[in-house]
């Protein structure tokens, strides 16, 4: 069986752009604070007594 030709720079690099982009997608840099507000509002409209 014959190995592919595979370019380990471009796998690596674009798996840490892959966690970079997802750690600050998730911070309070772009969408935690709008994010988190949302969900205040959704749980409170469901978990009403």
């Amino acid at each position: 069986m014959e190995i592919a030709n595979l370019n380990y720079w471009a796998i690596l690099t674009c798996g840490v752009m892959s966690m970079v982009v997802g750690s600050m997608w998730y911070s309070s840099v772009l969408f935690a604070k709008p994010w988190m507000r949302l969900n205040v509002k959704i749980s409170s409209k469901y978990n009403r007594k």
